[in-house]
């Protein structure tokens, strides 16, 4: 079932079938609980996901408008410490998708920020598994 699964998988269907076969053996199961973060935008990459069972969350930051960017003061003129920026949830992603699959092949940085929504499963590959097998 799980090479039948592999099949689906986009960035896979390329690669030959004893490949896939390697790549699931050094597939990694992680579990994250509802609202747990997967990894945040600017993040270093070094794993690719496919949900397997629940569903997570995409999204960005979302950044001020221009005007808006001066920091805000306490009363004694000391500037705020940094808040993370607010959020928008750009998708939704079920079984048998996958996220962050540049990094497989770069060392660019996170380019969202990704949480579960639910309890979820997620099947790992990492990097330097993959470009070893690849």
């Amino acid at each position: 079932p799980l090479q039948a699964f592999t099949n689906k998988i986009s960035e896979f269907k390329k690669l030959a079938q004893s490949a896939r076969e390697e790549l699931l053996r050094s597939a990694q199961l992680e579990k994250f609980e509802d609202k747990e973060t997967v990894f945040l935008h600017g993040d270093y990459g070094d794993k690719y996901y496919v949900v397997l069972s629940g569903s997570v969350d995409i999204s960005i930051p979302k950044y001020p408008n221009k005007g808006e960017s001066e920091k805000k003061t306490h009363d004694e003129g000391a500037p705020d410490e940094e808040e993370p920026p607010e959020e928008i949830v750009v998708a939704q992603l079920g079984a048998q998708c996958g996220f962050g699959e540049l990094a497989l092949i770069t060392n660019s940085p996170r380019a969202a920020t990704v949480r579960a929504a639910g309890v979820t499963y997620l099947m790992v590959f990492i990097r330097e598994e993959y470009q070893n097998i690849v």
